[in-house]
């Protein structure tokens, strides 16, 4: 990663919480030369930093309780653009959530390539009182001649589904927790 990128990086992470009422803008000069500036409107904040390796810019907002945020990286090759969301949304997994589970997090991000390829990555994780054995049975219904790993550590069972073309479907992780919670992490990848 160049020094623009690590410098674009470092002012995404200090502001991504920082989003003020007002809209404010700063400029600062960048030692050895280019600038980065800052503005904050509402629920978004903007940074751009500029120098000799290209430009890069940082969005985050707040919306409905969740964070957003991307970065377009402006280079001689082209715009990449990188973004992610905390909101889950179950139209982004080839399977359903568990009838009745509790979505306890989640995420989604996108890579848009210079060349216009696209990739995309969705996570979300889930809880519900259901046994294990009731939960591996409704995903494998779902999820019909995928990969299964079974396997139990410590006496904890820990049960993986893969699908058969795993870069353009839902892999399903259950397992046990304390308590009597089967947790459910479910991973969509794709282009």
């Amino acid at each position: 990663m160049n020094k623009i990128h690590v410098v674009a990086f470092a002012a995404w992470m200090l502001v991504a919480t920082a989003c003020g009422p007002k809209q404010e803008t700063t400029t600062t000069a960048i030692p050895g030369g280019g600038t980065v500036t800052t503005t904050q409107q509402q629920d978004q904040t903007r940074v751009t930093v500029e120098g000799a390796e290209g430009q890069t810019t940082v969005v985050t907002t707040q919306k409905d309780g969740h964070s957003h945020g991307s970065m377009t990286v402006r280079g001689s090759e082209g715009d990449t653009t990188y973004s992610a969301s905390d909101k889950v949304d179950e139209s982004s997994f080839s399977v359903p959530f568990y009838p009745g589970a509790k979505v306890e997090g989640g995420s989604q991000h996108e890579m848009a390539g210079p060349e216009g390829k696209t990739s995309k990555m969705a996570t979300a994780e889930l809880s519900t009182t259901d046994p294990v054995d009731k939960v591996v049975e409704f995903y494998t219904g779902k999820l019909p001649g995928a990969n299964k790993m079974d396997s139990t550590v410590e006496g904890q069972r820990t049960v993986v589904l893969v699908p058969e073309n795993p870069e353009q479907g839902t892999s399903v992780t259950i397992d046990q927790e304390e308590g009597g919670v089967t947790r459910v992490v479910l991973v969509s990848q794709g282009g």
